[in-house]
């Protein structure tokens, strides 16, 4: 090992004899260890608190070199040591564990010049070093947690000028003037609020909208004091949450299904228009007819688009400045300010021809009743004139009601027939064969006229069921059988909505259900079973065998008597097959001819 007195500066320090053998240790710090070295380097003396530092007892070190001790990684650092410079290192102690120590060494010559020997300090900053790290790592923790926010951190001086900026997440790389984030009417702002958060220590916010990148942004600035002379702004881009506000502002005020604007708004507009500077200010009612039936026979789906249609034609029809909400599940209101009584009939009336006209084009019936109501002074209530307008469309409502459903009902029957493989000769036939039956057992003529109504309708509940299953040429899957079985229960809705069917609803939940109970949906037997239902079951089964279906070919009088006969009892009332029976031996029915 080469000498570490050679890499020492030849400054020389002189000391007598007496003086170089006195050289002890009398003065040493408890976190210093003080060694004597011999001109090679190796220790010739040292310091007692060597042993509580590191564990070794002064005689186990002497005669050994300082490179033993050294952390392999720090072992250059002898060069520095030498050379007179302070250097930092890490010391094995006797347990095999390292510290950090500060270490300094200078050379000590005789009188004569020569190199006599080198004394060196090493200082335990073991502390210091765990302080530093920790100090370190919290740094970098709080570097990870700033690079997280996606807001620019900046300091200001008291003339608003930027300083420093101390997280910039999302922002452009030396985007740090001011001018270049903020607005010019802004950059005048900063001064006078970072003085008010200086001298009340209160957080400053305030918003502003810049155009940023080629788009239009909103953003956040915070300003708090953090000494007499500077401040911390956060800068925050908050147009998610602006545009979030504005969305649940849209949404609080208008219809989700066609948005238009809804109840809440509508009471809120009708408060703001009550003025005087409105009269006469109008208020119209509207009713969309028929939407339950068409959400018991077609689906909501297709009740959600009928109200979209109404709502599309009210949209078209009146006014720019006229206020159209849609008040309830059906309902639709309109405001008209400064509106004559005489103008609000009008386009009651033109609501009306446009739902005639649009009504030719689209598959379901529009139709809308509407009422009008008129304020023309400021003595009358609102609730007056909202009364007013619904007692008119109520009335309306009654006055049209038999046209629209007997419209409905054949809307109803014609989509049967699109929809099912029913023909119109199928059911003409059941109608010629039912009421001949029924006239052999004596029903009245409102039983007649019904079961005739039954023959059309039975299997009206049959257009709720999709159509790929109604006409899959093969069997149906037990899943779709279990769809199609429930046909009865949604004809019976059907027919629940409409009053003029409202005698044959049971008549069509029943059309299915057995004799001897093994039926469906609900398992009746026997005469529990409505009379018309089961006049139905029979006649439907007979016209199937006698004239067919495109799948299956017609059966003879003797075979079809034979199998009336065997279900007699088990799938058919009994009695009533006797008497069919009875009627075709005399020849009384003949289905081909009918």
């Amino acid at each position: 090992m080469k000498k570490i007195a050679d890499e020492f500066p030849k400054e020389k320090i002189s000391f007598t004899m007496e003086a170089e053998r006195d050289y002890s240790f009398s003065v040493e710090d408890p976190h210093d260890i003080i060694c004597i070295h011999n001109p090679d380097g190796s220790y010739s003396r040292v310091s007692s608190n060597v042993k509580e530092i590191l564990g070794y007892e002064p005689e186990e070190m002497v005669g050994r070199f300082p490179y033993e001790f050294f952390h392999p990684e720090d072992r250059q650092q002898i060069i520095e040591i030498a050379q007179g410079n302070v250097s930092e290192g890490r010391l094995k102690g006797k347990d095999g564990d390292y510290r950090w120590f500060e270490l300094t060494a200078q050379p000590v010559f005789n009188q004569e010049g020569q190199h006599y020997l080198t004394k060196s300090m090493s200082r335990d900053i073991q502390e210091r070093k765990a302080t530093e790290d920790r100090l370190r790592e919290r740094e970098n923790t709080l570097k990870k947690v700033l690079s997280l926010i996606p807001d620019l951190i900046v300091k200001l001086n008291r003339d608003g000028e930027f300083i420093d900026v101390l997280a910039s997440e999302g922002w452009e790389q030396g985007q740090t003037e001011v001018e270049e984030i903020l607005p010019a009417e802004m950059v005048k702002e900063i001064p006078s609020l970072l003085s008010v958060a200086l001298e009340k220590k209160e957080i400053q916010t305030y918003e502003y909208c810049f155009d940023l990148k080629g788009e239009s942004f909103a953003f956040e600035i915070r300003i708090i004091a953090e000494d007499k002379a500077e401040g911390i702004a956060i800068i925050r881009d908050i147009s998610g949450k602006k545009q979030a506000e504005e969305e649940i502002k849209y949404l609080s005020f208008h219809d989700s299904l066609t948005n238009l604007y809804n109840r809440a708004y509508f009471e809120e507009e009708l408060k703001r228009l009550d003025t005087k500077r409105q009269l006469p200010l109008c208020v119209i009612i509207g009713d969309v007819n028929g939407l339950k039936l068409v959400n018991d026979s077609l689906g909501h789906e297709m009740g959600d688009k009928l109200i979209i249609k109404a709502a599309e034609i009210l949209k078209r029809t009146c006014r720019t400045e006229d206020i159209i909400c849609r008040w309830g599940g059906d309902e639709f209101a309109i405001l008209l300010p400064q509106t004559e009584e005489k103008i609000a009939r009008d386009i009651c009336r033109r609501i009306k021809k446009a739902c005639e006209a649009e009504s030719k084009n689209y598959s379901v019936p529009i139709s809308i009743a509407l009422g009008e109501g008129v304020k023309n002074d400021t003595s009358k209530s609102l609730k007056a004139v909202l009364r007013e307008a619904e007692e008119k469309m109520y009335r309306y409502k009654l006055l049209e009601k038999s046209s629209f459903r007997r419209s409905i009902l054949k809307f109803l029957e014609n989509i049967l027939y699109e929809k099912t493989n029913e023909t119109r000769k199928h059911v003409q036939r059941m109608e010629e064969i039912g009421l001949k039956l029924g006239q052999k057992l004596g029903l009245s003529e409102n039983q007649l006229d019904e079961l005739k109504i039954l023959a059309t309708l039975h299997d009206i509940g049959k257009i709720s069921i999709p159509e790929e299953i109604i006409k899959k040429p093969g069997p149906l899957s037990n899943k779709e059988w279990q769809l199609m079985k429930k046909h009865p229960e949604a004809g019976c809705r059907i027919a629940e909505s409409l009053h003029e069917l409202h005698p044959i609803a049971s008549g069509i939940l029943c059309h299915h259900e057995r004799w001897d109970g093994s039926g469906y949906p609900q398992g009746l037997e026997k005469e529990k079973i409505p009379l018309l239902a089961r006049i139905i079951a029979v006649v439907d089964a007979y016209d199937v065998m006698a004239c067919g279906r495109p799948y299956k070919k017609p059966m003879e009088k003797e075979k079809i008597i034979r199998e009336l006969k065997n279900c007699a009892g088990k799938q058919f009332d009994p009695y009533l097959v006797k008497r069919l029976i009875e009627m075709l031996k005399r020849d009384e029915i003949d289905p081909v001819n009918l």
